[in-house]
């Protein structure tokens, strides 16, 4: 399923991330049929961070708007929220992104842009553990992986991870601060999750 981001058609976005939910959620539910369903820290505004399970969202954007309508409440819809930062088939991730550069390039790295993102393997692998073990999640969950970090720090990450430490990042503040870490009221759940993946910690 393709998940229509900030600057796509919204009508598209909105049959995406708000209509198709709604549906899956009710047909599944006739069926007795469980679904573990990707959300996202944008349906957070930003101006806080550490959001736990139990704060509002308060979405800012159509995206996060039509996420929010997406999260139906229905018995059977189990809901992940992290931030992915990639990879994806589309290359318009974080990381896809960062990786599509020209050699010997310069960017910039917010210092101001705080969260605290996984990978699309990392969550692949925590699905997998998910099946694999029966676990039982409530409605909405966050995963929490170990680390925080600004976007500068993430980029540099990249750099070093993935062989790019020809791009230079210039570390520097964005107009708006924006600061999307997620925590959770769920500690040992999350640690069981990372686990049953087959890590050691988050």
């Amino acid at each position: 399923m393709v998940v229509f981001r900030k600057g796509n058609n919204s009508t598209e976005m909105i049959l995406t991330n708000a209509f198709f939910p709604t549906r899956l959620a009710l047909v599944t539910f006739q069926m007795d049929i469980p679904v573990i369903q990707i959300t996202t820290d944008c349906v957070y505004s930003g101006q806080k961070g550490n959001y736990s399970e139990s704060d509002r969202v308060d979405p800012v954007d159509a995206y996060g708007r039509s996420k929010k309508e997406g999260e139906v409440e229905s018995p059977n819809m189990h809901y992940i929220r992290c931030s992915i930062v990639g990879p994806e088939s589309h290359g318009k991730s974080l990381l896809g992104w960062f990786l599509n550069q020209p050699e010997k390039t310069t960017i910039n790295g917010y210092r101001n842009r705080i969260w605290n993102g996984i990978t699309t393997l990392h969550f692949a692998k925590i699905c997998r553990g998910i099946i694999e073990n029966d676990i039982k999640l409530g409605q909405k969950i966050h995963l929490i992986p170990a680390d925080v970090k600004t976007k500068y720090e993430l980029l540099v990450d990249f750099a070093r991870e993935f062989n790019r430490e020809d791009i230079t990042i210039v570390p520097v503040d964005a107009l708006t601060a924006i600061n999307r870490s997620l925590s959770t009221i769920y500690p040992s759940t999350n640690k069981y999750l990372w686990e049953c993946a087959g890590y050691s910690k988050p």
